[in-house]
């Protein structure tokens, strides 16, 4: 998710934009950075910046849907983070509780107004306008859904504030007349984003590694040649309607809060890679090592997606490779691959015999011999001398 530019909007109803000096033709710059954004990702904040000021709004949404209506991106520029987040957590997506989120059944490429969505009387009765949208200052808006790419809706929605009013026709129109080089500047970036995806799935595979990429709701969208093989050979886990799975539940449960933690970001806004070791063939653990992909601003499609790389690891070995790599004891180095593999500390205490306090401890003396200072780092450090292809 893009961190949005702007403060909260003045609550006296004021534009950010009210007071300024109004560019010579804010279309034209917008023609301009549109053209340049898919290849220069920090020209999409220019372009929404100056679809707004050219719609006479305050704020500007860029949002990306699955076929299922699941947020692939959400850019904004103008409205504070805590609101964009807000409004995610809300359902504003969702048109049986956002009614601006009718664009999404309305005429392709067609700017309307709020007007052309709903009634006087449905906006004044939908809780969503009244609890959200009018204290964040946006009573009024314009928007469009542009043509579908990468399979789902993209829709574009400008605020407007008390002052501003309802979207006049002139600012329509303005709008209107950049549709269609702002749905071709969004259908480039995803076909760059494609290739790109294309270009790591062959690096992987040129790595001798098996991967498969995932998007942020745990759907498989790309693997290597040979992640397919290792699926095919019945290994833990498989995919199923499109999504990695594995077969037992409790087991299942642990790889989709994995991937989860992969690609959802925390309260600080952190993502987490994790490693997993699930049940193989031949008595020999497979383990997943789950990544975040990187995030990109102004990505229009894998913003939250994560790898997942295929390996086995024989665990005896492992913590002989551990005691020689950094010099750990036998009992640290077991601690440091049950901690690798998510274990809770109060179930590692259990399994070994002794109390909570001795095993934080012994996590303490791991992280200051290894040098890390937290349970990621730690399996990001470790995973490269425990993790065999």
């Amino acid at each position: 998710m893009t961190q949005p530019l702007s403060s909260t909007p003045d609550p006296s109803g004021r534009s950010p934009f009210d007071g300024r000096t109004p560019t010579d033709d804010p279309l034209a710059r917008a023609r301009e950075a549109l053209a340049e954004a898919p290849f220069d990702r920090l020209r999409w904040r220019d372009a929404l910046r100056l679809l707004a000021e050219a719609g006479g709004g305050w704020a500007t949404q860029l949002i990306g849907l699955s076929p299922d209506n699941a947020i692939l991106f959400h850019h904004a520029w103008g409205l504070p983070q805590e609101s964009v987040q807000e409004f995610e957590r809300r359902g504003g997506v969702n048109p049986a509780v956002n009614l601006r989120a009718r664009l999404l059944s309305a005429r392709p490429m067609t700017v309307l107004g709020d007007d052309r969505l709903a009634s006087p009387e449905e906006w004044e009765a939908n809780d969503f306008y009244r609890a959200f949208l009018k204290p964040l200052g946006a009573p009024f808006c314009a928007g469009a859904r542009l043509s579908d790419h990468s399979g789902g809706p993209v829709i574009l929605k400008v605020a407007r504030s008390e002052a501003q009013g309802p979207a006049q026709p002139a600012d329509i129109a303005a709008l209107q007349s950049v549709l269609e080089q702002l749905s071709r500047a969004v259908q480039t970036q995803q076909r760059l984003e494609d290739h790109g995806l294309l270009f790591a799935v062959g690096a992987f595979e040129a790595a001798g590694i098996a991967a498969l990429i995932c998007d942020g709701h745990g759907r498989a969208i790309a693997a290597t040649p040979s992640a397919q093989a290792r699926l095919a050979q019945g290994c833990a886990v498989t995919v199923r309607r499109g999504r990695i799975v594995t077969a037992d539940g409790e087991e299942n449960e642990r790889l989709q809060a994995a991937l989860r933690r992969a690609t959802h970001p925390d309260g600080d806004g952190r993502v987490t890679a994790g490693v997993m070791r699930l049940g193989g063939l031949g008595g020999e653990a497979l383990v997943l090592d789950i990544a975040p992909l990187p995030r990109l601003d102004f990505s229009m499609g894998l913003n939250r997606g994560c790898v997942v790389l295929f390996g086995s690891r024989a665990d005896l070995r492992s913590t002989d490779l551990l005691m020689s790599a950094f010099s750990v004891s036998r009992a640290e180095a077991e601690v440091a691959v049950r901690l690798a593999d998510g274990a809770d500390i109060r179930d590692l205490a259990a399994d070994r015999g002794v109390s909570v306090a001795t095993i934080r401890n012994q996590r303490k003396a791991l992280f200051s011999k290894i040098g890390v200072n937290s349970r990621a780092e730690l399996t990001a450090k470790i995973t490269p001398v425990i993790w065999r292809k």
